[in-house]
């Protein structure tokens, strides 16, 4: 078995973060910033401009959007770990093997190199992919290496439209696990109802201390 995170908001507490600079950036542009409700049920990682969108922000403006998100994302400090996630992926090294743990993230690699080495987690560096071409890509490119299972852990109901995407690609070996903890972004009942609708390679993992559940019997083997 092969074992892949998501980053922020599975491995990385940066809701906070990321809402806060929503908040920020908006006045700035002439919009009232959404609510945290309304953040939180339109984010996804696939289509930044559907993301947009769906807060308000017209066409025109949505390229400046994404500018100043950067922008101000660069200025602010790392978030900090979810309590466990070290834990987790040490659980998982050992039962799979530190060369199985992958990170497939939207963050820039060198900006998830400062975390590590902050967090003591550099022993992973060097599996930590950040797909331009998206994830569904990276992930199907993955999971083609051999025939084992690769499991993705993600917070988000995109994460698993990603496997979904990489799995129509051919890769039928490639599985998800819905984060359902606080610090996730998508909210509790979208990650659910996605679940519900995919039990063929979905499941859901209430938080990273659960990590055993991934390879624990009656799991995807």
């Amino acid at each position: 078995m092969k074992i892949a995170f998501d980053l922020d908001g599975t491995l990385y507490d940066s809701f906070p973060m990321n809402f806060g600079i929503h908040k920020t950036i908006m006045p700035k542009m002439g919009y009232f910033p959404a609510s945290e409700q309304a953040y939180r049920r339109n984010f996804q990682t696939r289509d930044w401009n559907k993301f947009y969108k769906g807060l308000g922000i017209r066409d025109e403006d949505i390229s400046e959007a994404v500018r100043l998100f950067i922008e101000e994302n660069r200025k602010i400090g790392l978030p900090p770990m979810i309590s466990g996630a070290g834990s987790a992926l040490n659980q998982a090294s050992d039962k799979v093997g530190e060369d199985n743990i992958y990170v497939i993230t939207n963050e820039q690699k060198e900006r998830v190199e400062l975390r590590f080495r902050r967090d003591g987690l550099m022993a992973h560096i060097g599996r930590v992919t950040s797909p331009t071409q998206g994830k569904a890509k990276e992930l199907y490119d993955l999971a083609q290496v051999d025939i084992r299972p690769l499991v993705y852990i993600g917070d988000l109901v995109s994460d698993g439209e990603e496997c979904i995407e990489a799995r129509n690609m051919g890769a039928d070996n490639i599985f998800f696990y819905g984060l359902l903890h606080p610090q996730a972004f998508s909210p509790q009942d979208m990650m659910v109802k996605f679940i519900e609708a995919n039990p063929s390679f979905a499941k859901s993992l209430n938080s990273l201390e659960d990590i055993k559940e991934v390879w624990s019997q009656g799991s995807f083997q």
